[in-house]
């Protein structure tokens, strides 16, 4: 290798050893034929292995990462358990220094390959294509299995240690993945696809989550099928990556293209078994933004009694959270939301599920803070931040602290407001997602505004704004530009602050799911239009805004608008 470092980088070194181990070779003449080249020591000392440790080697050489003992057995020999035969197997190996144990004595067993025996097993075992074939099928198939029990894990006191262990095993998931959608084994991705979801969205890996599924549903509609409606296990599947791939684009404000693929998910359910049906109607909100709201209540009901009779209590706590979320959302009964917050919260509780309960947790302090009970929303935002410390996950004590810094806001407790901001703030850069960076960016520069100072807050407004134009966030574009119009207009520039104000509500006109974010804007519009002597703009403005605020039941933003239209009829004296 030494001699090719005067003729290649070690990028392309690398990628060299990657194509062909031929490159490690000498062709010094005082050298034994059997080490002149890595592909000569690795033939010497396969030919002196027995039948059962070459097709040992040849099969682990599927892995990717360091691999347990069941997985080991469930490859080789197609059995579901790391039985005695497989250790004794894995012992052979490891004595002739072909496979070694990884991580410490404490730790469960793994064990590893190097990559250059693991190459070269490889093509031991894809020289013959039937058997390259089974051992991939019984590769793909274990960790679905597998995921499937884990996800079981992923919803109860066990959840941390099973995030790790599909930490540890992700590459080799990923290849299951690939294999098995391209196999078209419905069971098997059926089987891997919940698992997988829950561990996206407890790490937060919301961008790889829209990455698998979009490949996955694209994938599946380069399939070839006779004409007529696809088989029933393709409309699961597909169903389900719909579902999926719409929460994975909401959950990072595309708003549109998640809408689209929840109305195509939707569009399926009639021709699923019940249990799918329902399943994937919660993870749709009931259809929330697509169905008259007699259908939704309906929905929510059919789902309720479903997992009720069931027994599945971790999709019932679930269907209750997401009912909650659409009454919360159009305020239709506030007291209904909170039992059905408070009922989820219990349940996550029994079954110890920590993420579940946090989620809770963190609704009940926004709805505390909607009504404007914000001592409750600060207990609720405290319990949910020690939840999430003792899980040592960042984003949600990112989020806590939000919640946190929101309820100290509304308290006209600034100091502590700005402490956790700050914290959260420093928490989600290290993060690294922009479209959460500049919402915390833009809640510390509110409390700065807040506080009166200007300067400081309008930088870090700023700031914020072209993060979300970077990424065409534009929901938090548009708070920026309203906020940015309240600097100017406290500063007494108001022909600048009209500008943003404006800026503002275009931005906010067209988009779905912000209609509050546009009542606030338009009610900031009607104060400066009152300041301007512009009483009759300022009028529309406050009224557009009371007909938001009155629909959405936002009792302090009804009273505000009310307000302001009393101050204009009495300007007009």
């Amino acid at each position: 290798a030494a001699a090719w470092i005067q003729l290649l980088t070690c990028q392309e070194s690398a990628a060299e050893l990657e194509r062909s181990l031929d490159i490690l070779a000498t062709d010094l003449r005082d050298v034994p034929e059997r080490h002149q080249s890595l592909r000569a020591v690795f033939e010497s000392s396969w030919n002196l292995l027995s039948a059962h440790d070459q097709e040992t080697l040849a099969r682990l050489s599927i892995f990717l990462n360091p691999f347990r003992r069941e997985a080991a057995a469930a490859v080789v020999s197609g059995s579901q358990n790391g039985s005695a035969e497989m250790l004794l197997r894995l012992s052979s190996l490891v004595d002739k220094s072909l496979l070694r144990r990884v991580g410490s004595q404490a730790q469960e067993a793994r064990f590893g390959m190097h990559e250059i025996i693991k190459q070269s097993a490889a093509q031991k075992r894809d020289a013959r294509p039937d058997e390259a074939a089974l051992v991939r099928a019984r590769h793909s198939r274990y960790y679905a299995a597998w995921l499937e029990r884990i996800g079981l894990e992923l919803r109860g006191p066990r959840q941390l240690q099973a995030l790790e262990q599909i930490e540890v095993e992700l590459d080799d998931i990923r290849a299951a993945w690939s294999h098995i959608l391209e196999q078209l084994d419905y069971p098997a991705l059926l089987n891997a696809l919940i698992a997988m979801v829950q561990y996206f969205d407890l790490r937060n890996r919301q961008q790889d989550a829209q990455q698998l599924f979009g490949a996955s549903l694209a994938a599946l509609e380069r399939v070839s099928l006779p004409p007529g409606a696809p088989p029933a296990e393709m409309a699961t599947l597909k169903a389900y990556l719909l579902a999926f791939y719409g929460l994975a684009l909401f959950a990072q404000g595309e708003f549109d293209p998640a809408l689209a693929a929840y109305q195509q998910a939707l569009a399926l359910t009639g021709r699923l078994a019940e249990p799918h049906r329902q399943r994937i109607h919660v993870l749709l909100f009931f259809g929330m933004w697509l169905l008259p709201g007699l259908e939704i209540d309906q929905l929510y009901r059919d789902c309720r009694a479903y997992f009720e009779r069931s027994g599945d209590r971790w999709f019932l706590a679930m269907a209750m959270m997401q009912y909650g979320n659409y009454t919360q959302y159009l305020a239709i009964d506030l007291a209904l939301t909170r039992r059905l917050y408070q009922d989820s919260l219990d349940i996550f509780q029994q079954l110890g599920d920590r993420y579940g309960m946090i989620h809770a947790l963190d609704n009940l302090a926004g709805l505390c803070a909607m009504n404007g009970e914000n001592e409750t929303s600060r207990s609720y935002s405290l319990e949910s931040l020690e939840l999430s410390r003792a899980l040592g996950d960042p984003w949600r004590v990112a989020t806590a602290l939000l919640n946190l810094g929101m309820a100290h806001v509304a308290l006209g407790e600034y100091a502590p407001a700005r402490a956790a901001y700050l914290e959260s703030l420093e928490l989600v850069r290290g993060l690294g997602n922009r479209r959460i960076v500049a919402r915390y960016l833009a809640s510390l520069g509110y409390v700065y505004y807040l506080e009166g100072e200007y300067p400081r807050a309008s930088y870090l407004f700023t700031e914020a704004l072209e993060l979300s134009r970077q990424i065409d966030d534009r929901r938090e574009m548009g708070m920026c530009e309203m906020n940015l119009g309240n600097i100017a207009h406290a500063s007494g520039d108001l022909l600048v602050a009209r500008s943003h104000y404006l800026q503002s509500i275009e931005i906010l006109e067209a988009l779905p799911f912000v209609r509050w974010e546009l009542s606030i804007s338009l009610k900031r519009m009607g104060r400066l239009g009152f300041a301007l002597g512009e009483l009759d703009q300022a009028r529309a403005y406050y009224r557009q805004a009371l007909e938001i605020s009155l629909e959405l039941k936002r009792m302090p933003e009804i009273l505000e608008n009310l307000v302001g239209i009393a101050e204009l009829q009495a300007g007009r004296g």
